[in-house]
């Protein structure tokens, strides 16, 4: 039985947020006393499964430039940047998170070419087109049923993910019974 039961008295109410604010300053916490070792990067692991659980995302925020502003090692300075561009976007800040992103290196323009034949499983064996040289933007090769170039990926790379599936779209491997 909880002290507040045995005193007669109802527990007091939890504000809003909480365990989820109570989680961020237990992570917070661990950070500040790890903060000049790789490890400090633990509490930066599943951070953003918050966002939707804080009643105030500031602190959250707060925390992040913390972490950018602390004597952190690099790769875990790298993780905030990373995290913050994603809170950027995610706050509609679409130039701030690009040039997040910008500072890691993550690609933000990518080309393809394709398809090539594969007929019997042959194609992992056969060197083609883009595989001969260096690369060149202009370059054309005989594809599977086409005259091929490269292709500039539309706005399908985001966060420094290449979504090849949005750009080819989904084929159908099996025939529905």
């Amino acid at each position: 039985m909880s002290a507040a039961a045995l005193a007669g008295t109802a527990p007091a109410p939890r504000p809003f947020g909480y365990p989820f604010s109570h989680e961020l300053e237990v992570r917070r916490a661990r950070f500040l006393h790890d903060k000049t070792k790789p490890q400090a990067a633990v509490p930066l692991i599943g951070l953003l499964d918050l966002w939707d659980k804080l009643s105030d995302r500031m602190p959250l925020v707060n925390f992040l430039d913390e972490v950018l502003a602390s004597q952190a090692q690099p790769e875990v300075k790298a993780r905030a940047v990373y995290l913050r561009a994603l809170v950027a976007d995610r706050l509609g800040k679409t130039e701030e998170a690009t040039g997040l992103r910008k500072q890691l290196g993550l690609v933000d323009r990518f080309v393809v070419t394709g398809p090539f034949d594969n007929e019997g499983k042959a194609g992992h064996e056969t060197v083609f087109g883009p595989e001969e040289g260096r690369f060149d933007e202009k370059a054309s090769f005989s594809g599977k049923d086409r005259k091929l170039g490269w292709r500039v990926m539309p706005d399908v790379v985001t966060q420094g993910i290449v979504n090849l599936e949005a750009f080819c779209g989904r084929r159908r491997t099996s025939q529905p019974i």
